[in-house]
């Protein structure tokens, strides 16, 4: 990625992205919660900004370390690695969910 061009672009592409995972995410996590622990509702909400920090400084500190030890250029399979992390997760979440009929 050397050109400005492309730089921008993902950046774009990013900042339009994230929220629209985040969002989802998290009503999900809280209608699993009332569906199945009425009583849990607040504890969930309230778990989700603490998860978040943990994400923050987890990546933070991957982040700092590939840079440290791989340079910038290579900043960015730091986040690919989590990406497919991610979507191995949501697949599984997914599965057991239709297996269980939730969706």
């Amino acid at each position: 990625m050397r050109a400005p061009a492309t730089g921008i672009l993902v950046l774009s592409l990013l900042g339009l992205l994230i929220p629209l995972f985040s969002s989802p995410i998290q009503l999900y996590f809280l209608n699993i919660a009332s569906s199945k622990y009425p009583a849990g509702v607040m504890l969930a909400s309230s778990l989700s900004p603490v998860f978040y920090n943990i994400g923050i400084a987890t990546s933070s500190l991957t982040a700092a370390t590939t840079l440290r030890h791989f340079g910038l250029a290579n900043l960015g399979w730091n986040s690919f690695a989590y990406a497919l992390i991610t979507l191995l997760l949501l697949v599984l979440i997914k599965r057991r969910t239709a297996q269980a009929g939730q969706i």
